[in-house]
């Protein structure tokens, strides 16, 4: 994840991370784009670390932690399960 500072110019800023924002944005990246969520949420009182162990920074709001698993059959017919870890922040 990037942090972008408040003058920096993005190509498009989705506006939540819901059932429509997260396939929108992820589209958008896909297609080389580059893209801001915006998130509102309440703040957990939890420690979380990136997956490199440190801990995220406070200026961060963590709004959604949770497990994803996503079956698919790909364009060759295989049918794929792809299970990943959602981490959420603003």
């Amino acid at each position: 994840m990037q942090r972008h500072r408040p003058a920096d110019i993005v190509d498009a800023v989705v506006i939540g991370t819901g059932a429509g924002g997260a396939p929108l944005l992820a589209r958008l990246a896909t297609a080389g784009l580059s893209v801001v969520a915006l998130e509102a949420g309440r703040d957990l009182p939890l420690t979380v670390l990136w997956p490199d162990g440190d801990p995220i920074e406070a200026h961060f709001h963590v709004t959604e932690v949770g497990r994803v698993q996503k079956d698919f059959v790909d364009c060759g017919g295989t049918v794929r399960r792809v299970v990943t870890c959602l981490l959420q922040t603003w």
